[in-house]
Order: C-alpha cells, then structure tokens, then sequence
C-alpha cells in the first residue's frame, strides 16, 4: 500500500532469538545499519519501547508505532501511536496488530484513495490472538477484495460464486 502512495519500504524483520523480542537495541542498530531509513513504522511493538524509540529520534529516524501491546507508564515520544490500549475509551482494545494495521489502510484509503491496490490479508493468518468475529469477517472480505480484483483468473474464479 505504501508503494500505491510513492513510497519505497523495506522490510526489516529482528532476530528474536539472537535480539530479543520487539525493538531491541541490537535490532534497532542492525535496521539502522542496513537501511538507514528516515522513518520506522514498528508493527506489532514499539509501545513498551521508549528508550529505543528515543535513540532512534536522537539518529533523526521518525517512528510511528502500530501495536497492540499493553502499555507500560512511559508512552515512547514517536511520530504516532497507534494502540488502542493506550487510550481506556478505544472500542477496539481487541484488534491484534494486523487487524490496527487493517483500519489504518482502511482510513489511508478513505481519505486517499487508491485506483490500483490489492487488499491483501496474509498476515492475518499467521497471527495467534484471539480471532474475534470481525477479524474472520476482515479475513474474508480481505480475501475477497484482493480475489475479485485479481489479474489471477484463478483468483477471481475462487470468489466469483461468493
């Protein structure tokens, strides 16, 4: 989706088992020495992350986080947070991050469309959280979305009776 709107990401991936789990300070300087990127969307941690986000800050990298985690006291001082159980009032403290990922580019599009995008839903199939009614739902609109508009014929027949 990022490339629909000019941009060119990279995927960066931490060792968990060498760097820990979320933004380590081993996987922050690893991404930093590979990419060395303006901005760092950190997806599925981040909230409990503030020293790391702060170094990244102080190196010039903008972070936006979109995450599901619970927050501890100390919010990170990022670009954007983006957790519904940072704020008590949010109606969607159930979302996992694929699903907080899911309703930003639903809002992305809402507001900037895109005439040539692929809805895609793979991640969602991998995630262990609860599976809430509305992420099946979001599976298979997802699904059917990316399907029917598909140049896969056999993509598109695969829904075609839906």
């Amino acid at each position: 989706m990022l490339r629909g709107y000019g941009a060119t990401p990279e995927l960066f991936l931490p060792l968990r088992m060498e760097e820990g789990y979320g933004l380590s300070r081993e996987s922050v300087e690893r991404c930093l020495e590979q990419y060395r990127p303006q901005l760092l969307i950190a997806i599925d941690c981040g909230t409990a992350s503030a020293s790391e986000i702060a170094e990244l800050k102080n190196r010039g990298v903008d972070v936006i986080v979109l995450d599901h985690h619970e927050p501890k006291s100390q919010l990170p001082d990022c670009v954007a947070i983006v957790n519904p159980k940072a704020d008590s009032a949010s109606s969607f403290h159930y979302l996992c991050s694929v699903g907080i990922v899911f309703k930003l580019c639903h809002a992305l599009l809402k507001t900037r469309p895109l005439t040539e995008f692929d809805l895609k839903s793979n991640s969602i199939l991998s995630r262990s959280a609860p599976w809430p009614t509305s992420c099946l739902l979001w599976r298979r609109i997802a699904y059917w979305c990316s399907a029917a508009r598909s140049k896969s014929a056999a993509l598109r027949a695969s829904v075609s009776g839906s």
